[in-house]
């Protein structure tokens, strides 16, 4: 199981994408080296714009981690153990629906390649997530919101503000 988690730049770690794996080391060694010899990765590294990238292993030392363990402590043990299945199908969802928004962009505006300058490639994907914003704002209530909520059978729900917004949810 794997997934993306992107931290926003609210708090002293930024802007921070972290991708977690929960596998057998010799897969996630193979996974680790796949994002280590990308050509995006060095062109990020050199350019200056991955400040610092590593690879935690958990489970050392003869302690057994469980695919729960990453999962937040506060929810009960069942939303723990069956969080990791959620996550890793919204992450797959968020990386088709980026590779469907190039392919769109790709009549407007080609995705450029790495040899491009980086003021091109920075541009094109500031748009990209522009755009992944955007279907957010003007999607996420449906088809996020209002479909999960019919899955739990539209049972009331309770939100717990954590910060105060100038933009009202509704759904």
């Amino acid at each position: 199981m794997w997934r993306i988690h992107r931290r926003a730049n609210r708090d002293q770690n930024g802007h921070q994408l972290s991708f977690l794996c929960y596998s057998k080391d010799e897969t996630a060694r193979f996974v680790n080296e796949r994002i280590i010899s990308n050509e995006g990765f060095s062109i990020l590294k050199k350019a200056g714009l991955l400040e610092r990238y590593f690879w935690e292993e958990e489970g050392r030392e003869n302690k057994k981690i469980n695919v729960e363990d990453t999962s937040d402590k506060m929810w009960p043990i069942e939303i723990q153990k069956s969080w990791p299945l959620f996550i890793m199908g919204v992450s797959q969802m968020l990386l088709e629906l980026i590779e469907q928004m190039k392919r769109q962009s790709e009549q407007d505006m080609p995705t450029p390649n790495f040899s491009a300058p980086m003021h091109l490639i920075e541009g094109f994907y500031s748009e990209l997530n522009n755009k992944l914003a955007g279907i957010w704002q003007t999607n996420g209530s449906h088809a996020f919101f209002h479909h999960l909520n019919a899955l739990f059978g539209y049972a009331p729900l309770v939100v717990h503000l954590r910060r105060s917004s100038a933009v009202l949810t509704t759904f």
